[in-house]
């Protein structure tokens, strides 16, 4: 399911496209038994990247990570492993912008869709997706 916000300007004045998408549902720890992850892309000009991607890392509450996920390049950035919400994001540049892309989820369906997530890394790494 996707869920375009198109184009805000959050608190730090920067013109920002946001989309986000939600996975399948998978079960989980929480009291409905499942949820679905989240999928949360904010995009902005190159020229703003420094202050855009650190208003979202600390908006999200994530920190770098010392070794990258599944052999994945490029920087990476997760929430602290006690929290119950897992929070994991990494930056992408396009020619025209650069995106901060979180996953989130519970624990359970973070696991369960956590390769839908990569599937779409991917699908940008390959320059399949052009912005």
């Amino acid at each position: 399911m996707a869920a375009p916000g198109g184009r805000q300007t959050p608190a730090n004045g920067i013109s920002t496209e946001l989309v986000v998408l939600s996975t399948l549902v998978a079960p989980d720890r929480s009291p409905a038994g499942s949820s679905q992850a989240t999928i949360f892309i904010a995009a902005a000009p190159v020229a703003d990247s420094l202050k855009h991607v650190t208003t979202w890392l600390k908006q999200f509450g994530v920190s770098p990570v010392t070794s990258p996920p599944e052999s994945a390049a490029g920087s990476w950035f997760a929430s602290p492993a006690a929290e119950p919400m897992r929070r994991l994001a990494t930056i992408r540049r396009l020619p025209q912008r650069v995106l901060v892309i979180f996953y989130l989820g519970q624990p359970g369906t973070f696991e369960t869709n956590r390769p839908h997530f990569f599937n779409l890394l991917a699908t940008l790494r390959d320059g399949r997706c052009a912005a």
